[in-house]
């Protein structure tokens, strides 16, 4: 039985150590960096806030236009800004980009909730601008840059 006990205390000691030495397991992967839209980047720019960026690169780029959707909801001087970007996007190249589309749907959207959402509700007036933009053709950001710069 000593001998049993004994065997056991030894293999025991020699299994241990070498079970807690950890193989050579290569070190954990850094996270993905986010890139930021360049549409939300323009957003940004104009609303004045480009300090968000940072918070927004948390924010999966599927998401992106529901997040600063939701960010214009709350800052009123900011939709307006917003707006009058899409104004003259309008006049030099006859559409809106359709990151900035998919932000005004989701602003008509999320409108109606406001008081669930907690932000106050976009006066009428303003919705009318929203919706009327609304019904604008969505092009590329590029074709939008490039018609610019003509």
């Amino acid at each position: 039985m000593m001998k049993v006990f004994a065997a056991a205390v030894l293999t025991a000691a020699l299994v241990l150590p070498a079970a807690a030495q950890a193989p050579n397991v290569p070190a954990p992967a850094q996270p993905p960096q986010q890139i930021i839209n360049l549409s939300l980047m323009e957003a940004l720019i104009t609303v004045e806030r480009v300090d968000m960026a940072g918070v927004f690169s948390f924010v999966p780029e599927v998401n992106t236009p529901l997040a600063f959707a939701d960010y214009l909801l709350r800052s009123p001087g900011s939709l307006k800004r917003f707006i009058k970007k899409c104004r003259k996007d309008y006049k030099v190249a006859q559409g809106i980009s359709e990151w900035d589309k998919q932000v005004l749907l989701y602003i008509v959207g999320l409108n109606p909730s406001s008081v669930a959402l907690g932000f106050e509700q976009v006066p009428e007036g303003r919705m009318k601008e929203v919706g009327e933009l609304c019904m604008l053709p969505g092009i590329p950001l590029q074709v939008i840059v490039q018609r610019r710069g003509k």
